[in-house]
């Protein structure tokens, strides 16, 4: 991890956390979802012009809209 990219990430990361999933869904070009939660359902749901890359299946239901894009299920 002695990479001159790693070092630089590792000191912006402060800058890219957000306190409220709303102010994450307010500055994404998409959003990639890793864990099922409720709370990421809620902010999909609510901005439905965001697209989605769901890699858990956060929805039982395939036919999400078309922004909601599942790999591997």
């Amino acid at each position: 991890h002695d990479s001159k990219g790693f070092v630089q990430l590792a000191g912006a990361l402060k800058g890219m956390l957000c306190e409220d999933v709303r102010d994450v869904m307010a500055g994404v070009d998409a959003i990639i979802v890793c864990h099922s939660n409720d709370t990421y359902r809620q902010a999909i749901t609510a901005n439905p012009a965001i697209p989605v890359v769901d890699v858990v299946r956060l929805f039982c239901d395939t036919h999400q809209g078309s922004q909601v894009n599942g790999i591997g299920w």
